[in-house]
């Protein structure tokens, strides 16, 4: 592929990690975000509706994942660094979703910073700007 053409669908993904932010409230059930805006110190959780809140948070993790392989697999073209990828992205769901469910579950107002900065690691692409320094710095040795 020339590198134009991987240059503009990199841009593409990314406009599309992007507009997965920009849309978040159309396209997710969050009450949280609402939460994490407000007076939240002292304050009570929402009412949450569990369920429909892991199942939205998976969704928007699988597509800023999807989003993100896709800009790995741009950038390197490699199947063992895209195994690799698709590892840590299952492996940091399992570890992360699971200590989210924990802290939603036992939460006490005003211990909401573990939970704030859980939540956040799931939904921006963090891993993302981990890995490809990661892979780039891996591949010059």
């Amino acid at each position: 592929m020339k590198k134009g053409v991987v240059i503009f669908l990199v841009f593409v993904l990314l406009i599309g990690l992007v507009a997965v932010r920009y849309f978040q409230n159309t396209l997710f059930y969050d009450p949280l975000l609402e939460f994490f805006n407000s007076e939240y110190v002292a304050s009570q959780l929402p009412k949450l509706e569990f369920g429909k809140l892991v199942s939205s948070l998976l969704f928007r993790y699988a597509l800023n994942t999807l989003l993100s392989l896709g800009v790995i697999w741009l950038v390197f073209r490699s199947k063992e660094v895209l195994r690799l990828s698709i590892s840590v992205y299952i492996a940091f769901l399992i570890l992360f979703g699971g200590i989210f469910t924990f802290l939603l579950l036992q939460y006490q107002p005003g211990q909401y910073l573990p939970l704030f900065y859980v939540r956040r690691l799931l939904i921006q692409p963090i891993l993302l700007l981990l890995l490809i320094p990661a892979f780039y710095f891996y591949r010059k040795k």
